[in-house]
């Protein structure tokens, strides 16, 4: 995951288990979470906008085998070069979401197993079935929340696409390279 999911905003607690197509990790839903701002009452449901962002979060570790790059598109590097920040591509940005249901709030101490599943692909883009259960606890196996993710592979979040016109600004533009 990228820094844009590091503490505080990395939702997921712990990854079970990556296949081609599907993933499994665990979601820890804590009193002290940090992102809470404190007007929700001690005890209280956890903010379902933080459990859709973690199903959504579930499915980026599918995200670099799942759209691997064209090899012929890559330069010839030495094997023992560090790859360059474009010939890796990025975390992945959720771009879609539909179908989002949360079926029953959870609390402080509820243990989340949440799975995601690629069910389609087209060119850099995938869509995941993110699908949240209690884990352990009064309800094992309940259904918690569930949703379908469309998730741009390499977009690095808010801001990294290029402006309108496509042109960088002048001062990232090479020397030499006018206006058009």
């Amino acid at each position: 995951m990228s820094d844009a999911h590091a503490f505080p905003f990395r939702l997921v607690d712990r990854v079970l288990e990556v296949g081609r197509d599907r993933c499994t990790v665990i979601k820890v839903i804590t009193a002290g979470e940090a992102l809470q701002d404190g007007r929700e009452a001690p005890g209280g449901p956890y903010p379902s906008s933080l459990l859709v962002e973690a199903l959504a979060q579930a499915a980026l570790p599918l995200v670099p085998a799942a759209v691997p790059l064209a090899r012929s598109a890559l330069p010839l590097v030495r094997a023992d070069a560090p790859p360059a920040p474009a010939e890796v591509p990025g975390p992945g940005v959720v771009v879609a979401m539909d179908g989002v249901r949360v079926h029953r709030p959870v609390r402080a101490g509820d243990r989340l197993r949440i799975s995601a599943a690629i069910t389609a692909r087209l060119g850099g883009m995938i869509r995941v079935h993110s699908r949240a259960e209690t884990v352990g606890g009064e309800d094992p196996g309940s259904l918690v929340a569930e949703g379908e993710f469309t998730i741009a592979a390499g977009a690095e979040g808010p801001g990294s696409a290029p402006p309108a016109g496509g042109r960088p600004p002048a001062k990232d533009r090479p020397p030499g390279a006018g206006e058009a």
